[in-house]
Order: C-alpha cells, then sequence, then structure tokens
C-alpha cells in the first residue's frame, strides 16, 4: 500500500470500471465457479418444472420472465456493463510539494472529501496513479471507506 498526505485541489467526477487486483479476479472467478455448481441443481429443476408446466408450442410466462431476467444479469456481470462513479483528485502533497494523481472508484461507504480538505489517502500505485483503497479527512473528522 502507498500512502500520500495532502491538499485536494481539484475534484473531477465521471463513471468507469472498478479495477481488481489479479487476485481479486482470480478470487471472483473461483467464488462464482462455486456459487454455480451450487445453484446448478437448483436451476435445473426450476427450468424442468417450468417445461412441465408450459404448453408445447409457447413457453410459460414464468420461463420467459427467468430467460430474460437472468440473460441480463449474466450479460452485464460477463461483460462488465456495470459501471461505478469515479472520482479523480488531484492531491497537493505536503511533503514533496507535488501534485499526485487519485483515482476513487467505487461508493463511498463513508466519510467524504472536498476541495481544500486535508487528507491522507492509502491505496494500490498503477503506472503513477493512486488507486484508492481507503482513507482519513483530516478536516472534518472522518475516515473515508469504500463499498
Amino acid at each position: 500500500m502507498v500512502e500520500t498526505e495532502g491538499v485536494i485541489v481539484l475534484i473531477s467526477t465521471g463513471t468507469g470500471y472498478p479495477h481488481r487486483t489479479s487476485f481479486e479476479k482470480a478470487t471472483r472467478v473461483l467464488l462464482w465457479l462455486v456459487f454455480s455448481f451450487l445453484l446448478a441443481p437448483v436451476i435445473l429443476a426450476l427450468w424442468m418444472t417450468a417445461k412441465l408446466l408450459s404448453d408445447s408450442s409457447q413457453p410459460s410466462f414464468f420461463s420467459r420472465v427467468v430467460q430474460r431476467a437472468l440473460g441480463y444479469w449474466l450479460a452485464a456481470r460477463m461483460l462488465h456493463l456495470i459501471s461505478v462513479p469515479v472520482l479523480d483528485l488531484r492531491v497537493h502533497e505536503t511533503r514533496t510539494g507535488s501534485i499526485r494523481l487519485v483515482r476513487v472508484a467505487g461508493h463511498l461507504a463513508g466519510g467524504s472529501f472536498s476541495r481544500g480538505d486535508s487528507v491522507s489517502l492509502r491505496g494500490r500505485e498503477f503506472h503513477g496513479t493512486l488507486l484508492f483503497r481507503e482513507g482519513v479527512n483530516h478536516t472534518i473528522h472522518s475516515k473515508i471507506i469504500l463499498q
């Protein structure tokens, strides 16, 4: 973890996708595999029930709703169509006097920041940008946490 301390001089907003480490990606894939193997019998039972209840010429209302909802949800998850709010902060570091770019991707669960606040921010370095994980706002005495 890299830490920077300073004063926020600029905040710009936008949307983007969360940046994950390779460990986080591998953990998510492993959990999805376990989750899918545990749910496969339940989904198969629901599908067979829907097939038995439907008329052979048309699919039932239940099966059409499940197909659309599950298809949309899986496509959004697999293709990363779900975006998150992104804040780019320019922090004037007190120790070095330089300006540092900090990217906050996600929803804030606790704390906040605005221009002119004195902050201490921690995260991971990625090509000269600090990817925010947690921090402290010294101006309003609050801890800043992402969901």
